[in-house]
């Protein structure tokens, strides 16, 4: 299964209390996460090839 936060067009939100969300990109939600200034982005995981 290909990773959802880098080919499938969703975002993760953590929070204070440990907890995980799937936020879809083109949400609401995601816009709101996204203005806010308190939220640290953090891009997904890149793949090193040897």
């Amino acid at each position: 299964m290909p990773p959802l936060v880098k080919s499938m067009g969703w975002a993760l939100h953590h929070d204070s209390e440990s907890r995980v969300a799937l936020v879809d990109l083109a949400s609401a939600r995601n816009a709101a996460l996204m203005a806010d200034e308190n939220i640290r982005i953090i891009h997904g995981m890149h793949n090193k090839h040897a």
